[in-house]
């Protein structure tokens, strides 16, 4: 059962999905207002943001996937402005962006841009942006599996995770 102060605070925000005068037109812009409700309701010190319209990929069309990938980086900047401008967690507040999946790693097929079913490490490995408090400035090249931001956020959390599959993206915590 949800917690009612979380429920009604993602029913605002729902209502300002549908409502609002911004005229969301994207799930991610959803994940978006939710994201931000979330936020101002309740100062979390970690956000984890999983934006999925990239997906559009599936339907193999090179111009809707930068659509996504260029609105992505709208929603996460305006995230990002939101946690500058609200003082309970301006330098407290650490962001993690993610997409929804990796890519089949063999180009050369069909099979590739469009899917992540081939079952490939690279269907595993994904990108990461981390923003905030306690995050190094920098880049990393090490290959990143879905099941590690589990386990990156635990860390960041200080919380055991004995058992998880993934490791902590240590390189990114100063």
């Amino acid at each position: 059962q949800m917690d009612k102060h979380v429920q009604v605070a993602l029913t605002r925000a729902l209502g300002e999905f549908i409502n609002g005068p911004e005229a969301p037109t994207s799930g991610d812009e959803l994940t978006y207002f939710i994201t931000r409700e979330v936020m101002r309701e309740f100062a979390p010190r970690l956000l984890l943001v999983n934006f999925w319209d990239m997906d559009v990929a599936h339907w193999g069309s090179y111009s809707l996937y930068l659509q996504a990938i260029t609105r992505t980086d709208r929603l996460t900047g305006m995230l990002w402005d939101e946690i500058q401008a609200n003082a309970k967690y301006k330098d407290r507040t650490t962001m993690l962006i993610l997409p929804e999946l990796g890519r089949d790693g063999d180009i050369n097929t069909a099979n590739g841009f469009l899917n992540h079913r081939s079952g490939d490490p690279s269907c595993r490995n994904t990108w990461l942006l981390a923003l905030g408090a306690g995050v190094t400035k920098g880049m990393t090249d090490r290959p990143l599996r879905h099941v590690d931001v589990a386990a990156t956020a635990a860390a960041m959390l200080d919380v055991k995770a004995d058992g998880l599959l993934g490791q902590p993206a240590k390189e990114i915590f100063f």
